[in-house]
């Protein structure tokens, strides 16, 4: 056979084996997320509000300015911001301040009305969870965005909920799961788990909130362990907020906590996913 001939089949075949492997290849390479935590205490109904610096009128602005100042100070920037204890009202200028064109915020209820942030002390609008990411939301909304009440909840008159987001190449969801007890807890954490699994399908999962479960407890060590499965990883800041990836989209590469000072009973907890 003539070498152009030969070249010319070698070049052809090349070619298929791009075209066939290239989107294949290109879909299971995760790409890195740097996910940043909160617990922001916003609500004005918790304890630790009153533990907040400033006049009254400012506290809540306060809080939103220290999530800024905690964002600016990571390099690389974080792509993806949760945050747990949050008022819907505190999300349009935290877009534009942290420069991130995606949200979604989740409503907690009392009982069957929407939980609004209470007192004068607080950020307005609803009380809930909010996942901010570079890209805003792709349409339809429903097939890329799940919200939903806990099947299983404590005794008190807040119901509290799951959210997740999917973006174009992981799907992120959180939830702030009941502090009452281990089994209430374990069973919300069950139902956000399989909840993000449907979701992202065979894509990469990112699973980031306040569970209310700590890895230095046996009972609540055990029932995370039961919550998360095979073919999980969990990272936390030592206390309850945590971050969990399938282990078939990302792979932890390091974690950090940054003090809220007394803006919150939390730290801000990030982590880097390869």
């Amino acid at each position: 056979m003539p070498c152009h001939a030969s070249l010319r089949i070698l070049a052809a075949g090349l070619l298929a084996a791009t075209c066939f492997a290239g989107p294949a290849s290109a879909e299971a390479a995760a790409r890195p997320v740097r996910v940043l935590q909160f617990n922001l205490c916003n609500s004005g109904h918790a304890p630790c509000w009153g533990e907040k610096p400033g006049p009254d009128g400012t506290r809540a602005a306060r809080t939103m300015s220290k999530v800024v100042s905690v964002f600016k100070s990571l390099n690389p920037r974080p792509s993806v911001v949760v945050m747990n204890e949050v008022c819907s009202s505190d999300l349009a200028s935290m877009k534009i301040r942290l420069g991130l064109d995606g949200d979604s915020f989740f409503t907690v209820y009392k009982n069957s009305a929407k939980y609004t942030c209470g007192g004068s002390r607080n950020g307005g609008g609803s009380y809930g969870s909010a996942i901010l990411t570079e890209a805003p939301l792709r349409r339809p909304y429903s097939a890329y965005r799940l919200e939903k009440r806990f099947t299983k909840q404590d005794g008190s008159s807040e119901r509290r909920v799951m959210g997740c987001r999917k973006e174009p190449a992981f799907t992120v969801c959180t939830g702030h799961l009941s502090v009452s007890t281990v089994a209430v807890a374990e069973a919300q954490c069950r139902e956000l788990m399989s909840g993000g699994r449907k979701l992202a399908g065979r894509g990469p999962l990112i699973v980031s909130g306040d569970l209310n479960l700590r890895w230095n407890r046996p009972a609540e060590q055990a029932a995370l362990k039961r919550c998360l499965g095979s073919g999980y990883t969990r990272k936390s800041d030592g206390n309850r907020q945590h971050v969990i990836a399938r282990d078939s989209g990302h792979g932890f590469v390091r974690t950090g906590t940054i003090s809220m000072g007394s803006y919150s009973d939390h730290d801000a907890f990030w982590a880097d996913l390869s």
